[in-house]
């Protein structure tokens, strides 16, 4: 056999604790998951949020707004 024995394997006598990393595992997920989510929200709109919006994003101005019925 060519393997030499330098030291025994041995259990390490304490074991170390893994909440702080999986607690910032967690928290970066959650916050990514959530701008995710958000950014989904906003790019799958059907309409316009406000008239200034409306205004901005057609480049006309805004003459009368129709209130939203049934929401």
């Amino acid at each position: 056999d060519n393997v030499t024995v330098i030291a025994r394997a041995e259990a390490p006598t304490k074991g170390k604790s893994l909440k702080a990393p999986l607690l910032a595992v967690v928290f970066l997920f959650a916050g990514f998951t959530a701008l995710c989510i958000g950014l989904l929200r906003v790019f799958t709109r059907r309409g316009f949020v406000t008239p200034a919006s409306t205004g901005r994003t057609l480049d006309m101005p805004v003459l009368a707004v129709a209130p939203v019925k049934g929401r």
